[in-house]
């Protein structure tokens, strides 16, 4: 038996449709202690980065013969070496094209499943979306935690130095993965075509 759609229901059925998209990710007020954008971090982590650093950053060497920075504004700054000029790379993860390949398919039948629900009365689209930019989160957060690429021991040493108790290892070698609250920022919202 071959399935026949009345023209005018259908049209009667879009028309209910409030044209709402969720959007997922890191938004404006989302930000470090520092001020600095979480989501301009998520970029860097996500798309890589090379960096032109200006060098002149005060530096000791400690015990463990390593470099350690220290603040323009320490008192002792002015009579420590000072790093020169060099380059910094960030490679990238593609957590975000990661997540996207993996569930793009589970995403599309979430929405089809919805709109089912919705167009049978079942479920309002502003539910629809919002279950489906749960969804997402979940999935881009999950792929987070996934990473497992390699830190650089320079990196390890300064994420090290975060800690007062020196013997923390905790997320020292976990890229994408320091204070939590990148992951704990991810959120979504739903906003009007």
């Amino acid at each position: 038996m071959k399935r026949q759609t009345n023209k005018a229901t259908m049209d009667a059925l879009l028309k209910m449709r409030q044209n709402l998209k969720v959007q997922v990710g890191w938004f404006e007020n989302s930000k470090y202690s520092n001020g600095q954008s979480i989501g301009g971090i998520a970029a860097v982590q996500n798309y890589g980065a090379t960096i032109s650093h200006p060098g002149g950053t005060p530096y000791f060497i400690n015990e463990d013969g390593q470099a350690q920075f220290v603040s323009l504004q320490n008192s002792k700054a002015g009579q420590l070496p000072k790093t020169k000029p060099h380059t910094i790379v960030i490679p990238p993860t593609h957590f975000m094209e990661k997540t996207i390949e993996a569930h793009k398919e589970d995403w599309k039948e979430t929405v089809k499943d919805g709109f089912a629900m919705m167009f049978s009365g079942k479920e309002s689209e502003e539910n629809v979306m919002r279950k489906l930019g749960m969804m997402v989160e979940g999935d881009i957060a999950k792929v987070i935690t996934e990473v497992n690429d390699p830190l650089k021991p320079s990196t390890i040493r300064q994420k090290r130095r975060r800690y007062k108790d020196t013997k923390t290892t905790g997320n020292l070698t976990k890229r994408l993965v320091a204070s939590g609250l990148m992951l704990d920022s991810l959120s979504h919202k739903i906003e009007k075509i």
